[in-house]
C-alpha cells in the first residue's frame, strides 16, 4: 500500500479519534505545546502518531 493511500485510510480514524476524550486531550495538549490558539489538524495527528507516513 502506498503512503498516500495509507494517509487516506487514516482520515476516518482521525475523525473518530477527535470525538474521544483522548482526542480532546490531544487537542488541548497540542495547543499548549505549540502556543497557538488553533488545535492540531490531520497533518499534526500524523506527525504525532504516524511520523513514518510523512516521508
Amino acid at each position: 500500500m502506498n503512503v498516500n493511500m495509507e494517509r487516506e485510510n487514516l482520515k476516518p480514524k482521525y475523525e473518530a479519534f477527535l470525538k474521544t476524550a483522548k482526542g480532546q486531550e490531544w487537542k488541548r495538549e497540542w495547543i499548549a505545546r505549540t502556543g497557538l490558539e488553533e488545535d492540531g489538524d490531520f497533518g499534526d495527528y500524523l506527525y504525532d502518531f504516524y511520523p513514518e507516513l510523512l516521508r
